[in-house]
């Protein structure tokens, strides 16, 4: 017959206490680490897509100041070759723009987004038609009357494009800082 010494029980229930305990530990130490996988990766997705957003925004941006640059260009050349070659240009970086807003429209946008793009269209929309105007004013040969056009009523309606989409941009930045905040 053996004997139950309290020190034997006492020491198989003390390591039986620490096993348990470090069982515990693991666990949560790997519920925590799964926890951080997750929110790093929600965060890189919410990064990587508003860097995504935000190189389509400078994309437009540029298109636009490329187009700008290319009217005005147009309105002082005098060479007819010359006119049509960078007429060409023109009309690729127009539809650089259009690539670029159709690609941001199909991104998942916030309201305050939309609406900043919704502002960017309907400048668009009331500048085409006096871009078109400048344009057949310079390739008239009226390059007087399509620079005055170009400076009077067209620049101003370009700088609000480029305006929109600057608070974009910022709308974008300010996403990422918020997305940054909440996994932190």
């Amino acid at each position: 017959m053996t004997i139950d010494r309290p020190e034997a029980s006492l020491n198989t229930g003390l390591k039986a206490g620490f096993l348990l305990i470090l069982l515990l530990l693991i666990g949560m130490t790997l519920l925590g680490l799964m926890r951080m996988a997750s929110i790093n990766q929600a965060l890189e997705q919410i990064v990587n897509e508003n860097n995504v957003k935000t190189k389509l925004a400078h994309a437009m941006k540029d298109a636009q100041r490329d187009r700008m640059l290319i009217m005005h260009t147009m309105a002082l050349l005098t060479d007819g070759f010359e006119q049509h070659a960078e007429l060409d240009r023109f009309n690729e970086y127009g539809a650089n723009f259009v690539k670029a807003r159709i690609r941001l429209l199909k991104k998942n946008l916030s309201a305050e987004e939309q609406k900043v793009i919704e502002m960017v269209r309907e400048a668009t929309v009331k500048a085409q038609p006096l871009v078109v105007q400048a344009i057949d004013l310079a390739m008239d040969g009226n390059k007087t009357e399509s620079l005055d056009l170009i400076t009077a009523e067209i620049s101003p309606l370009l700088k609000q494009v480029a305006s929109r989409l600057d608070d974009l941009i910022e709308s974008q930045e300010r996403e990422t800082q918020r997305a940054s905040q909440q996994a932190a």
